[in-house]
């Protein structure tokens, strides 16, 4: 069973930690620890395709999941964003460019650069991580 560990570690005024964790994750100070299999059912029951599990004032981190053959209806974020593919295959366009995906592939991706999966062949579950924060950001 994969255990996600982010390690977020915030030095303000007092060296206090910032973040928010969902109920679903083991935590201390300092640091807070994820099952995927969790996130992936609360994602589900939700009905929703993106599910945020983690924030911190620096970075966020989510799920997000689209069955072979759909459509990514994303536009680009004002944050920074690695893409870490847990599981299927997909074409990743960047800009102009078609970036091959598949468990295993870590994709970075610059704010404000357009991209979208297509091509997706198989179901495709991505481990998302935003920095700063999704939304925290101005454009």
């Amino acid at each position: 069973m994969r255990l996600l560990i982010f390690w977020a570690i915030s030095m303000g005024l007092f060296g206090a930690l910032s973040m928010a964790v969902s109920s679903r994750a083991e935590s201390g100070p300092g640091w807070a620890a994820f099952r995927i299999q969790q996130v992936d059912r609360e994602r589900a029951d939700q009905g929703r395709s993106y599910l945020e599990f983690f924030r911190a004032e620096d970075m966020s981190a989510g799920l997000y999941v689209l069955a072979a053959g759909a459509e990514d209806p994303q536009a680009p974020h004002s944050e920074d964003e690695v893409y870490s593919i847990l599981e299927g295959k997909a074409t990743l366009r960047v800009g102009d460019e078609d970036v091959a995906v598949e468990a295993g592939s870590v994709v970075y991706v610059k704010a404000q650069v357009p991209h979208r999966f297509h091509q997706i062949e198989e179901d495709l579950k991505v481990l998302v991580v935003f920095a700063p924060a999704f939304g925290t950001r101005q454009n």
